[in-house]
């Protein structure tokens, strides 16, 4: 017996052992389920969805149980005061305010918080207050069951309307956060307000019964333990306190300037209008059906259940119009107000139980219209006006329920006793019908464009020449490499570019961005100018077969094939192609570079569009944190000083790297652009001073005086003495803004620029300016939120003349920007250099301010030194004319700018290589399917390759839009469900070895676009007649580059960004990380055509589902690996 137990006992502890392994499996299971992002977003759904619908239930809950039980407390109060439990006139309908109050009051306080809670959500993200707002409720829902007078429910249910406040705001905000594309953030919010209108609608029988049956604890207190565990799924599954993401994202737009905006206040007042029939009817339907039907008390009770299965219908048609017919959302709101005013206006008419069903029915109908269709249009109107973060917006939207439903109680019954529930019912249809046409407004937005009225041509033609942005090539220490020739064949490095290899028999021993160093030795330089390769001369056939692939797929067949008998013509034997093919290799035999000065003159000297945005790129350093104007300026004199070490590097050509070509240092310092009327000019000037710009007015300061150079007191003392002077200045002191001449078009400002150099005082100022070292703005306040965003754009622009758009001179190479707020960066002019030169100066003056000493030292004072020159413009009445006509052109630039900054952190370049591909040709990948999202068409697309490694080599385009890159493109969105996963991710890898291929042979200097740039000039200069193949309609099309990008990382805390090419186009300059990737997406927003939210938005959607295409093919690889 005993032996037959011990075997029992160990049979039952092996049975717990197997059951509590496999607990553990599925713990592990359900764990590694709820890492994957997809299933964390449905999670997520699910979450915020009971939190609605909780919220709901406990708005509703109280309705068959509030009125019963304060008239029996009542009663219980008169039976023991008068011994008499009925109740007099007068405290009935005392009771009967008393009650509406306290109805009310939840929405009244939620109205009241919601501005706050916006403004909180947009900081700190939506995890930490839906997890307020669950608790919150959670706290008032037990107070609802245990309170016993009327004050204790009054606080629980202004208690609750705080809660709500946050748990509906962030779980819609979070709802559009996760859901970034339109048809499922529609279908998304579509389920939300399902469990919305389900707990609306349950909650009185639910709340009804089991008051009936077991009292009035038991309801709320069952919702209290539900809300509960929905807080525990919050801190389990959302763990908001070790989410970091919120970190990277951008600064929300203030709520108030929300409101003001013409689209959202639309919306917003739409929710409003259509939810009134509701809100109103609640409180008045139950006695106008006792007094004209009779109605029982089931009846009453029961009046609106019906109504759920139609919101539910509505919410699911609008999901699935607006998943086939997205432009129409704004007609899907229309349409619902319309029902919702005729439905109201036929609810009087009813006599029966069964009739009323109709209107109520089509009143929730119509509200799920309106409701489905505007709430996501909430979200894209934030996406493609604002920035992308949506806690204020949907703080908004619940202002406008909060505003219906706060003066439901209070007011509804007030109306019906004056005017009549028929005048009631009347008056809320008509204004539903009058409202709908309003929605016409949106319309534009809707179709992805905007209004006429915004729209002010500020770019009546496109610029003339290629934009060629920046992108930096140096690699890591280890790598090795070679001085490139022709006939080399390098590998590719991580980043589509090639990886260094021995040369020389010597090794880079420089870091990854080869910075520069003063106490470097000129012996370690390997080679000179003279030493390097000249730039090859692709083989004709090889670039024309090259065109006619990267346009086929851009243009129509009929189009194409005028393009292909243009181009056979072109390449025939003995043709026009040959000859002046044979003139491109005898012109690279006498010079250094065959390509240099046309490709110059086309890219920027020609153009003649103004140089703020069109043209300069920007960097943007990390916002700093001064607390007074001098922390400014000892920040400025430690960047002087940076400055002037490394001309000082550059002056005597000790760069590390001698691989590559030196020219763009050398001109980095001493080149200005000399505007003209018909091109522009590069000059030349070896100045040891640097200009200080500060209020408008221009300072000559000199680094040394006699035989000594200044030293950081010394910079701090001068520059002091010119804040001072600028900031007590008179107006006979004040010379004009005349820097604003150089932010106007090319050819304004050549006009004004002959009339200034008139008077030869202009003229010594125009030297002086055109030979400094670099300019140094002192800029003022801007008095914007310095998020990425704006900060990017002021250093583009300055703000215009209302801020510090004239405190610059637009055409010397470098301009250092530091603002008194904290916004410091510098400007570009491009055509003297490349941005790897720039990225690296910068750098390296950012490590000496980061070495420096941040507090004012003493040293000589001011007096004791030559005081700064201030430059004396005499303008003339032509003069004063050109200067307000370029401020009024300047803030027009100002406004149309679209910029918007991305910070993705779902992974960065690290994941990317762990799937063996270049992160460059991922991440142009995910460019070319975000375009395709947004505009379902390929574009024409560039992205800059150095050819520094050749003499006076600049760059060539990499052409991104590939036809693999559209397959790729299609089968992500239109053979979304209907294309396999294996073979979504082989297009993706072909498209990447199509981009990583195209790139090397760019690179090795084989690229199309400067090869038939020069053939094209090359006509011109022998006279002959043009080629149709430039002047045919698809080599126009295939130079428009929509889509201008490049890549370019940082080794220190700054990003790049900079404006689109073309009017109807985009910027795109991104910085890959190793666990996150920045993004800076500018356009205009007068073009009807493009929109940077909505790239934004689609370019994160589409990098998430790369990552789970990526991650997906992965593990079924490894599970492969393990059987």
């Amino acid at each position: 017996m005993e032996s037959a137990g011990s075997a029992g006992s160990a049979g039952l502890a092996k049975s717990a052992a197997l059951k509590l392994s496999e607990m553990g499996e599925r713990s592990k299971q359900l764990g590694s389920a709820l890492r994957d992002p997809e299933r964390q977003r449905r999670v997520i759904l699910v979450i915020v969805c009971v939190a609605l619908l909780l919220d709901n239930m406990l708005y509703m809950v109280i309705v068959p149980i509030i009125p019963d039980y304060l008239t029996d407390l009542e009663n219980a109060q008169a039976l023991r005061t008068h011994a008499n439990s009925s109740l007099s006139r007068a405290t009935r309908e005392n009771l009967d305010i008393q009650i509406g109050v306290l109805f009310a009051s939840k929405a009244i306080l939620q109205l009241l918080v919601n501005p706050f809670t916006g403004t909180f959500i947009d900081r700190v993200g939506y995890d930490i207050p839906l997890l307020i707002g669950l608790l919150v409720m959670f706290v008032s829902t037990c107070i609802f069951a245990f309170a016993e007078n009327y004050w204790t429910l009054f606080c629980a249910r202004s208690l609750q309307g705080f809660g709500s406040a946050f748990a509906d705001t962030s779980g819609i905000a979070m709802i559009a956060d996760k859901y970034t594309e339109e048809a499922e953030r529609s279908r998304a919010l579509g389920i939300a307000l399902a469990f919305i209108s389900f707990g609306s609608l349950v909650a009185p029988p639910f709340g009804g019964i089991l008051y009936e049956f077991a009292g009035k604890r038991v309801p709320f207190i069952v919702l209290a333990c539900v809300c509960l565990a929905d807080s525990v799924l919050v801190l389990t599954v959302i763990k908001p306190f070790s989410n970091r993401t919120r970190e990277n994202m951008p600064v929300g737009t203030p709520i108030h300037r929300l409101m003001i905006d013409p689209y959202i206040a639309v919306v917003a007042g739409a929710l409003t209008v259509c939810n009134i029939p509701l809100a109103f009817l609640e409180p008045t339907i139950s006695r106008w059906m006792e007094n004209t039907m009779n109605a029982s008390e089931w009846e009453m009770g029961l009046v609106w259940l019906p109504a759920f299965l139609p919101h539910v219908l509505g919410v699911y048609v609008t999901v699935r119009l607006a998943a086939k017919f997205p432009d129409l959302q704004w007609f899907y709101g229309a349409l619902g107000m319309v029902i919702i005013g005729a439905s109201s206006c036929t609810v009087p008419a009813c006599r029966s139980f069964g009739q009323l069903m109709v209107p109520l029915c089509g009143i929730c109908f119509g509200i799920a219209l309106v409701d489905t269709a505007l709430l996501p249009t909430l979200a894209f109107l934030v996406d493609v006006r604002h920035v992308s973060v949506y806690g204020s917006v949907y703080a908004i939207a619940d202002i406008s329920y909060c505003v219906a439903y706060a003066l439901g109680p209070v007011v509804a019954g007030q109306i019906v006793h004056h005017l009549g529930f028929v005048q009631l019912n009347l008056g809320m249809g008509l204004v539903n019908v009058l409202y709908a046409p309003a929605l016409l407004m949106l319309r534009s937005v809707c179709q992805m464009k905007p209004s006429r009225s915004e729209s002010n041509a500020l770019l009546e033609e496109p610029p003339a020449g290629l934009y060629h942005t920046i992108r930096l090539e140096e690699r890591r220490r280890a790598r090795k490499g070679l001085c490139v020739t022709a006939t080399n064949a390098l590998p590719v490095d991580e980043n589509g570019l090639f990886a260094r290899s021995k040369s020389c028999s010597e090794e880079s021993s420089g870091p990854e961005e080869t910075p520069i160093s003063a106490h470097s030795d000129s012996s370690t330089l390997t080679c000179e100018i003279s030493t390097l390769p000249k730039l090859p001369v692709p083989d004709l056939r090889l670039t024309l077969d090259s065109y006619l692939r990267s346009v086929k797929h851009m243009v129509s067949e009929t189009q194409f094939g005028k393009t292909r008998a243009a181009v056979e013509a072109f390449g025939r034997a003995g043709g026009v192609g040959e000859t002046l093919q044979e003139q491109l290799r005898e012109k690279r035999e006498n010079t250094d570079n065959w390509v240099y000065d046309v490709w110059l003159e086309d890219m920027y000297l020609k153009n003649r569009l103004a140089l703020p945005v069109n043209s300069s790129p920007a960097l943007v350093f990390p916002k700093q944190p001064f607390r007074d104007y001098r922390e400014s300026l000892v920040f400025a004199a430690h960047l002087i000083l940076g400055v002037s070490q490394y001309k000082t590097v550059v002056d005597g050509k000790t760069l590390l790297d001698a691989r590559v070509c030196k020219d763009q240092y050398q001109r980095l310092f001493s080149s200005s652009r000399r505007v003209g009327l018909q091109r522009d000019t590069l000059v030349t000037a070896d100045g040891a001073h640097i200009i200080v710009a500060c209020r408008n007015q221009f300072f000559v300061l000199n680094l040394t005086e006699g035989s000594c150079r200044l030293n950081e007191a010394d910079l701090q003392a001068q520059l002091q003495w010119i804040y001072e002077q600028t900031r007590a200045q008179t107006r006979a002191q004040t010379q004009p803004a005349v820097g604003l001449l150089t932010a106007d078009g090319r050819t304004d400002w050549a006009s004004a620029r002959e009339q200034l150099l008139k008077d030869a005082v202009n003229r010594e100022s125009v030297e002086l300016m055109e030979s400094c070292m670099c300019v140094v703005c002192l800029d003022d306040r801007a008095g914007l939120e310095p998020s990425d965003a704006n900060r990017a754009s002021l250093m583009l622009h300055g703000g215009g003349q209302e801020k510090n758009g004239a405190n610059r001179w637009y055409d010397k190479t470098l301009q250092f920007v530091i603002g008194a707020d904290g916004v410091c960066g510098v400007v570009c002019e491009h055509s003297p250099l490349e941005g790897i030169v720039l990225v690296q100066c910068a750098e390296h003056v950012l490590k000496h301010i980061r070495s420096s000493s941040c507090k004012p030292i003493s040293g000589r004072s001011a007096s004791e030194l030559p005081h700064p020159r201030r430059l004396v413009w005499k303008c003339s009445a032509g003069i004063q004319s050109a200067l307000a006509s370029a401020a009024d052109h300047l803030q027009r630039l100002v406004r149309n700018l679209d910029m918007n900054v991305f910070i993705f952190t779902a992974h960065g370049k690290e994941l990317i290589k762990q799937q063996k591909m270049s992160p460059d040709a991922y991440i142009q990948l995910a460019l070319q399917l975000a375009f395709y999202r947004s505009h379902r068409r390929p574009v024409s697309t560039y992205e800059s390759a150095s050819l520094r490694r050749f003499r006076q080599g600049r760059v060539d385009n990499i052409r991104s839009a590939t036809p693999e890159a559209l397959a790729f493109a299609k089968a992500m969105t239109d053979g979304r469900t209907s294309t396999q996963d294996t073979e979504k991710m082989e297009k993706l890898r072909a498209a990447v070895e199509s981009q990583t291929k195209i790139t090397a042979l760019v690179v090795a200097g084989m690229g199309t676009d400067n090869h038939l740039l020069g053939l094209r000039e090359m006509a011109k200069e022998m006279k002959m007649e043009m080629p149709d193949i430039f002047s045919d309609e698809t080599y126009h099309i295939s130079n428009h580059f929509i889509l201008s990008t490049s890549q370019v990382p940082t080794t220190e805390e700054m990003f790049c960004c900079y404006g689109p090419v073309v009017a109807d186009g985009y910027g795109v300059c991104y910085n890959p990380q190793a666990d996150r990737m920045l993004f800076c997406v500018s356009s205009f927003r007068e073009s009807t055509e493009t929109c940077s939210g909505l790239l934004v938005r689609e370019l994160d959607a589409g990098l998430r589902d790369m990552m789970h295409l990526c991650m997906k093919h992965s593990d079924r690889r490894q599970q492969r690996q393990t059987v």
